[in-house]
């Protein structure tokens, strides 16, 4: 049993994290774009477009990201804490 409206969509709901800050709700309000994708230099974290970021239940992510490469096949990334 769900405890709070917080526990019963845990998991359950998901949008995308577009490098540019804006929200992209999914296939039936809107699609990702080039723009949107994260790029060397780009970031989510403490010191990116996301720095204000919280989950649903108010919770902030335990770690970020930097982009530092990326090319056809691979990608290149340091993790931080958030």
């Amino acid at each position: 049993m769900c405890d709070t409206k917080a526990d019963f969509y845990r998991g359950r709901l998901n949008s995308l994290i577009s490098a540019t800050g804006e929200r992209i709700q999914g296939r039936k309000t809107g699609y990702a774009s080039n723009s949107s994708l994260f790029t060397s230099h780009s970031s989510f974290g403490s010191n990116g477009t996301y720095s204000n970021f919280v989950f649903d239940d108010g919770n902030k992510p335990q770690y970020g990201f930097e982009v530092n490469s990326v090319n056809e096949t691979q990608a290149s990334l340091t993790f931080s804490d958030f």
